[in-house]
């Protein structure tokens, strides 16, 4: 399934608007947050990595293949983590919760069609990623909220510091974001670190 379907609020908007056109906007709320903003470890950290996208807390297993592809492709360029299937006492799962009002979204998308786009409208999806971190019996929750916002026809952005984007670009963007702030905060507790690393090969 493509990641435009996963954008549950702009793609039903932008089918009830006909032809009008719509940009969306990964919010900014992580904007300062790089892959510079993480040390990379000459040995990758093996993981097993799970995934679990839902909607409105409804596990959508569909979408799941479309989720785990972003999530290892951060880790895979992070240089800090390689997901693996093979022995390994590291686990985590990505949770990715879309919080939409499918009824809200109706109703917006279809004044914009109505006025064939002349008076745009701005719709939101509201992403809850949970990533849970299991080194052996010790586990590290950690929530990101997130958001998608986007524009149907003849509306300005809804927020400052963000390029217009595609429905699927903005989705990885999601991911990005909260996989390179998971990365960066265990990193300053020296989890998946090169020190860490060190003393896990010595023990």
């Amino acid at each position: 399934m493509k990641a435009n379907k996963v954008v549950s609020v702009a793609f039903i908007a932008l089918a009830l608007g006909g032809c009008v056109s719509s940009k969306s906007y990964v919010d900014p709320k992580y904007k300062e947050v790089s892959y510079s903003d993480v040390s990379r470890v000459q040995d990758l950290y093996g993981v097993r990595v799970n995934v679990d996208f839902q909607r409105n807390g409804k596990s959508l297993p569909a979408v799941n293949n479309e989720l785990r592809s972003s999530v290892e492709r951060v880790f895979r360029a992070s240089g800090v983590v390689i997901p693996t299937t093979g022995a390994t006492d590291l686990d985590i799962k990505v949770t990715c919760n879309n919080v939409a009002d499918m009824g809200g979204a109706a109703t917006k998308g279809a004044g914009t069609g109505l006025t064939l786009g002349l008076v745009g409208t701005a719709v939101t999806d509201i992403y809850q990623v949970t990533i849970e971190f299991r080194q052996g019996g010790e586990l590290i929750t950690k929530r990101y909220d997130h958001a998608i916002h986007t524009t149907i026809g003849n509306k300005a952005s809804p927020v400052q510091g963000a390029a217009p984007t595609s429905p699927a670009n903005a989705f990885s963007g999601v991911v990005e974001d909260v996989i390179l702030q998971f990365l960066k905060e265990m990193q300053q507790k020296d989890v998946l670190t090169f020190n860490e690393l060190v003393f896990r090969n010595r023990a």
